[in-house]
This record gives structure tokens, C-alpha cells and sequence, in this order.
């Protein structure tokens, strides 16, 4: 009987592995082109977020083919907001960027930081070297940290905009890229149970229930 035990209480805490809420993930398509004479594409790539865990948010900005991230002078090569408006700190950021206005190396208060033809962002981070020739395909990553911070928080800025990234087009021209909307699962925490994994814990808690009613 004690077997038989511990076989119920093993599937209880499998069951309840599955049925614990997964990552969110929140992915936008990077569409809107305010580059001079365009920079000839209608798809530039997806910015796409993940909440780690409460207060942490992880970013994962990928270009399509033949575009890359540059510095051309605007204050931004990533620019995005947080209505929260918290001081955030970095971690994981691709080599080659740095975080403008940084306190202490790492963290970053919310500003203005205005990308032509995108309008204000409020955080965000810089290519390290300057000119349109000079970018890199990346893919960008980071991770930032706040109070309060989800992706919920995450907010269109006056000109309706969620992020912007200053690129290099497929045809050579240079100039801000825009997201403006979310077409995954958008401003949540962490996915719920799925049904099937609800289901199986309830089964195991059953089967766990019927063995000490037997032993008893």
C-alpha cells in the first residue's frame, strides 16, 4: 500500500507541475515605415516580450533579412514605454548596445527620448556605433527588471506607438520603424492551466484520495 502511495503522490506533483500557469509571451509586428523614401520593405521583423516572472520582463527584438539596427543620431535605436513609469534595471543586453541616461551602469529612469516620425519614448537603448553603414542584423535581447512592471504596462506613447527601432532597410535607406499593435497574447502575466492539465490533477487528487480511503 505504501507503493501504491507514493505512485498517488507522485502523479498529484506531476499534475500539478503541468497545471502551474506558463510564461505570457506578447508579439508585435514591426510594420509602420517612416523612413525617408521608405526603407522597402512591409514587414521588418517582431518585437516579442515574455514576463520572466512578476516585475520581469524579457525582450527579444529580430529583424527580417537584409535590415539591421543602426544609430543615425536619434537618441534611440529601441524605444519603448511603460505606463508605470518605474525605474527599470537591465540585464542580458546584446553587446554592442548601451542604455542612455544609465544610472550605475544598469538601470534607467523614464525620459523623452524622441525618434523622428515616431514620436516620444520613455526608455530604450542605443547602438554603439554611429552611421547607417555601421548597424548589425542582431537579434537585439534584454531583460529588464521594475516594481510594479508587466506587460500589461507596457504602453502606446501620443502618436500611438509601442515601440520603434532606427534601422538600415533592404534597399540602403535609414529612418524609424514602428509596432502599433499586439497580435499575440497581449498585457498578460502568466498563461492560465491549460484545460488537459486541470483535468489530470484532478484525476491524480481522485486516485490519491481513493488510496487513503483504502488504507484507512
Amino acid at each position: 500500500m505504501r507503493s501504491l502511495k507514493s505512485v498517488c503522490f507522485a502523479s498529484v506533483f506531476a499534475a500539478m507541475v503541468v497545471a502551474l500557469p506558463s510564461h505570457a509571451t506578447s508579439i508585435y509586428q514591426l510594420t509602420s515605415d517612416h523612413c525617408t523614401g521608405t526603407c522597402g520593405s512591409t514587414n521588418y521583423g517582431s518585437v516579442t516580450v515574455t514576463t520572466v516572472s512578476p516585475g520581469v520582463l524579457s525582450f527579444l527584438v529580430s529583424l527580417n533579412a537584409g535590415n539591421t539596427f543602426i544609430n543615425t543620431g536619434f537618441p534611440l535605436t529601441f524605444g519603448f514605454n511603460l505606463q508605470s513609469n518605474a525605474q527599470i534595471t537591465y540585464s542580458g543586453l546584446t553587446a554592442g548596445f548601451g542604455i542612455p541616461d544609465a544610472i550605475g551602469g544598469n538601470k534607467q529612469n523614464h525620459g523623452a527620448y524622441h525618434q523622428d516620425g515616431t514620436g516620444t519614448f520613455e526608455y530604450g537603448v542605443l547602438w554603439g556605433t554611429q552611421g547607417g553603414g555601421a548597424g548589425t542584423p542582431g537579434p537585439l535581447s534584454f531583460t529588464i527588471s521594475g516594481t510594479g512592471i508587466s506587460e500589461a504596462d507596457l504602453s502606446q506613447n501620443a502618436q500611438g506607438q509601442f515601440f520603434a527601432v532606427d534601422v538600415r532597410g533592404v534597399n540602403g535607406n535609414t529612418g524609424n520603424i514602428d509596432a502599433s499593435a499586439c497580435t499575440g497574447t497581449c498585457g498578460g502575466g502568466f498563461d492560465l492551466p491549460e484545460p488537459q492539465s486541470l483535468a489530470l490533477l484532478g484525476i491524480a487528487l481522485l486516485g490519491m484520495a481513493f488510496v487513503r480511503r483504502r488504507s484507512a
